[in-house]
């Protein structure tokens, strides 16, 4: 008499398992079919081609319809929530895509005003495809309902799904959060990884969302106190610039531009630096040490425009440079000769604070030549700097320069002879070296035409130039190794060689006089996010509360990155207790600084 219930109830679970992992995979296969633009079913074959996408996409949308049958021991009901919950979120990824280029990521959810303004702006009609699986959804849903109602599990065989939920769970974090796991999985797929809408969907739909977490989460420094950070930020108030001191500031970033004529090693045939040095000997010059090398530019670009030194996922406006000089009644621009998804500026340039950015889809498909050499690169920048002069306002300009980004050439042009060759050398280093300071010598030509034009006008303008990283000069450092050149990075010498930058802020005579300042001298080296707060302070800016903190907070230090700090005068590769306890302190101001925005009077 006992055994035909227990024998029932374990058909049941059998039963509401099986159709729960089917289930599963039709709700996979359909988030699988919206992950791509134009939608088509080849998506889903290709991404199913590739397991461990698939299983990685299907596994959470699985978990939530167990969990969802646990809660309410209904499969009619599990399905339907967990169908329409992967429904809106792939169908709100296809229109985010769709209108802004950006993929749908978990701060999103955070975002509620702003998705509803953002939905505002455009036109939004749910197509044939999301109207075909609203009706099939709620056919099935309806179908399940009515008829497996009895299809319901006893209390101690949804505590034991808890369990092996719960085991199953334990694991994925270190999986889906993984940035190894997350790069492999997606290789075969991606053919531009820096594209951002390109690389989540290699990875599916639901996958690439939950991954996002790790970014989309700004979690405090241990130990954050955020009404002590306060409080060291309120010491201070956001100070105006005078109005006879509102000088034009144009920041211009060069790709991979080094200065390899300070090692010994090299023997130049021909100076590819004739201007560039003849410039730093009129202007305030030094270092940046970075913390990358030969990519990831955004690095320095972003530390550069907000001080920060470590970089969240900008999905939201955050104070910035541009925003305290926008804040000012500056006028905000900013140009880069290539796409606008690269890196995603499209998108997070305009939360930075700067209104009028112009990329090749936007501003330089309007050439007839090719905008990203510098020679005519900066044509566009003195351009908008013209064109602002009718605005009768300050302009504060940020570029980022796109010539002699690697992979350089590895065959051997006469014309790009600049280097004595030894027979030492390896020729494919040679080659690549070559190659690479034939662009430098270009844009020398370049900054020459820029400055000089600048140096001509009667308005103040201020001209900060620096690189961004030192470029790949072949695999496994092939052109470094074949100079002789240190770069082992548990060296000082090495990690100078290796992340080294140079920079230089020129003032034309306008600027030096409503400034009272030269303009002039060597200030060593420094980091990037410390960049412009250096450059306020010497212009006489106090700036804003956070700039002010650098200026008071950190003024003993000077570098701060993965590999080395420089703190009261000196390089350290090891962290004092008083270095930890500067670091500690600066970690914590900037993520309050990042996460309460106080120029809401810009947008």
């Amino acid at each position: 008499m006992d055994m035909k219930p227990k024998k029932s109830n374990y058909l049941k679970t059998i039963m509401a398992i099986g159709i729960i992992i089917i289930s599963s995979l039709l709700i996979t296969c359909m988030s699988l079919y919206f992950s791509n633009i134009p939608m088509d079913i080849s998506n889903i074959v290709e991404l199913i081609n590739q397991p461990k996408i698939f299983l990685l996409n299907f596994f959470p949308i699985l978990v939530i319809m167990t969990i969802i049958y646990i809660i309410f021991n209904n499969i009619g009901v599990s399905f339907l929530i967990t169908s329409i919950l992967f429904l809106v979120m792939s169908i709100a990824n296809y229109f985010k895509m769709t209108f802004r280029e950006e993929p749908l990521v978990f701060k999103d959810i955070t975002l509620i005003k702003e998705s509803k303004n953002m939905m505002g702006k455009y036109q939004i009609s749910l197509n044939i495809s999301m109207i075909a699986a609203i009706a099939i959804i709620m056919i099935l849903s309806y179908f399940l309902i009515k008829h497996l109602k009895s299809c319901k599990i006893s209390l101690k065989h949804r505590f034991v799904m808890v369990i092996i939920t719960v085991i199953l769970l334990f694991p994925s974090k270190s999986i889906y959060f993984s940035e190894e796991i997350y790069a492999d999985s997606g290789k075969d797929l991606i053919e531009n990884d820096l594209l951002a809408v390109e690389n989540y969907k290699a990875h599916g739909n639901v996958y690439p969302f939950i991954h996002s977490i790790k970014a989309s989460i700004s979690l405090p420094p241990d130990n954050y106190d955020e009404m002590t950070v306060e409080a060291i930020l309120n010491q201070y108030e956001d100070k105006d610039i005078p109005e006879d001191k509102k000088i034009n500031v144009v920041g211009i970033m060069l790709e991979a531009f080094a200065d390899f004529s300070e090692f010994e090693e090299i023997e130049f045939e021909r100076d590819p630096y004739t201007n560039f040095h003849r410039i730093q000997k009129d202007s305030i010059s030094g270092n940046l040490l970075v913390n990358v090398f030969g990519g990831g530019t955004i690095n320095t670009e972003f530390s550069f425009l907000n001080g920060i030194f470590q970089h969240p996922n900008y999905t939201t406006d955050v104070n910035t440079y541009p925003q305290y000089f926008k804040s000012q009644g500056y006028n905000t621009e900013g140009y880069h000769p290539i796409y606008g998804w690269f890196y995603n500026r499209e998108n997070i340039y305009p939360r930075f604070g700067i209104d009028n950015f112009n990329y090749a889809e936007n501003y330089f498909d309007n050439v007839d030549y090719d905008a990203h050499k510098d020679y005519y690169f900066f044509d566009a920048i003195i351009d908008g700097y013209e064109k602002n002069k009718d605005t009768d306002k300050p302009l504060f300009s940020f570029s980022v320069t796109y010539q002699n980004h690697g992979p350089y050439v590895e065959n051997y042009i006469p014309d790009n002879k600049f280097v004595k060759w030894d027979e030492s050398y390896d020729e494919l280093g040679y080659n690549i070296f070559n190659n690479y300071i034939a662009g430098i010598y270009d844009t020398d030509i370049a900054l020459d035409k820029l400055i000089s034009y600048f140096d001509n006008e009667d308005e103040p303008v201020v001209v900060i130039l620096f690189g961004d990283h030192k470029p790949w000069l072949g695999d496994n450092d092939l052109a470094y190794n074949m100079f002789g050149i240190n770069i082992e990075k548990n060296e000082l010498e090495g990690i100078k060689n290796y992340y080294e930058t140079p920079f230089i802020i020129h003032a034309n005579e306008s600027a030096k006089d409503a400034l009272n300042r030269k303009f002039t001298g060597d200030w060593g080296y420094l980091s990037a996010n410390l960049l412009m707060n250096r450059f306020m302070q010497y212009s006489g800016f106090e700036g804003d509360k956070y700039n002010q903190f650098l200026t008071n907070d950190m003024r003993n230090l000077d570098v701060i990155t993965e590999f080395l700090r420089k703190t009261n005068g000196d390089f350290k590769i090891d962290w004092t207790e008083e270095d930890k306890k500067t670091i500690e302190l600066l970690k914590d101001v900037e993520y309050y600084w990042l996460n309460n925005f106080q120029y809401k009077d810009n947008l």
